[in-house]
């Protein structure tokens, strides 16, 4: 598998050099005909890395391929491409509605590995009505721990979704985002969930038995006992308190 991943790394980059997209078409075929087992969803990166320096125009229309895998390192290229100027607003939401999930990581995973401000791409993701795109914007939140008011504010109806993926990414952000230094915009946000008449137990119970809520756990005790008040005893909610707690002498 690595011989193989090695040889189209060494193709791309010269079809990349000649920058001749009939040149990269070929390295493409060879993806498709790949045997899955071949073909590891981290390569997506790498290989897509090769073409970084090339127009956005030339890789576009590998976004529409058939073949998931090369949708994948078109995808990957096009957020290393973002490094030299924001991907289009329309681009960067067809490929983060991508039915595949591999290929909407590659995406996040090029715009994380730029190193460059993603503030506004998180912005438009999180704002999309589309489930996929707003996960595709928490995972980008998640690597890149990127936080402005307004994506902070993004965030705040996400505890209503009944997407258990979501749920689960929603956690990684938070957590992310309070190792970050913005843990009291995050005690804030779980606070005001807490605080619903529908108070999610799961998302709240989860976000502060996190690692970084251990130095927060005076205020992490209030929102779980304003919780239990609402929502009556529950077992997730002592076992939370259970971290936060001193242990009865």
């Amino acid at each position: 598998m690595k011989a193989f991943i090695d040889e189209l790394l060494g193709d791309f980059k010269a079809a990349a050099r000649i920058g001749d997209p009939r040149s990269i078409e070929a390295v493409m075929e060879r993806v498709r005909t790949a045997p899955d087992e071949e073909f590891p969803a981290s390569a997506l990166l790498p290989l897509g890395e090769t073409l970084r320096e090339l127009p956005l125009e030339i890789v576009l229309p590998w976004l529409d391929d058939a073949d998931p895998a090369v949708r994948g390192i078109a995808a990957a290229a096009a957020g290393r491409i973002g490094e030299r100027g924001s991907i289009p607003d329309a681009v960067l939401l067809f490929i983060a509605a991508d039915p595949v999930e591999e290929v909407r990581a590659a995406l996040v995973n090029g715009l994380a590995s730029c190193g460059t401000p993603v503030d506004k791409q998180v912005e438009l993701l999180l704002s999309s009505d589309t489930l996929p795109v707003r996960q595709t914007g928490l995972r980008l939140v998640a690597l890149t721990a990127a936080a402005t008011a307004r994506n902070i504010d993004h965030l705040r109806d996400l505890d209503r979704e009944q997407d258990h993926g979501l749920r689960e990414d929603l956690v990684e952000a938070l957590s992310r985002l309070a190792e970050a230094g913005h843990a009291t915009a995050v005690l804030e946000l779980l606070e005001a969930w807490a605080g619903r008449p529908e108070a999610n137990v799961w998302l709240i119970t989860r976000a502060v038995s996190a690692g970084w809520a251990t130095a927060h756990s005076p205020r992490c005790v209030e929102i779980l006992q304003a919780l239990r008040e609402r929502t009556g005893e529950n077992r997730s909610i002592s076992r939370a308190l259970e971290r936060h707690l001193p242990p009865a002498a």
